[in-house]
């Protein structure tokens, strides 16, 4: 996977994408599974797991995003609405 691509319509593209997020591998990652307790939110042991090893993006335009799902979504959407206001 590009290292700029950031997809999560899957469990392998969700890993890749905080991987190449955070720059945090996967086995780093896997130590701290089980270690939620020890902080009050998780978001408090992600925040401490890439401050401690990894880095975050300096701005939003290093992301690319990936609609394809809600555009799927609001397609599904406009084809109900149509067929409810033919009913």
């Amino acid at each position: 996977m590009n290292s700029k691509i950031f997809d999560i319509r899957t469990s392998t593209n969700a890993l890749a994408t905080l991987t190449n997020l955070s720059g945090v591998s996967k086995d780093i990652w896997d130590k701290y599974v089980g270690h939620e307790q020890e902080y009050e939110y998780v978001d408090d042991l992600v925040e401490d797991v890439i401050r401690t090893h990894g880095h975050m993006p300096n701005s939003f335009t290093d992301f690319d995003f990936i609609f394809f799902m809600l555009l799927q979504v609001q397609m599904a959407v406009n084809l109900f609405a149509k067929l409810v206001y033919l009913i």
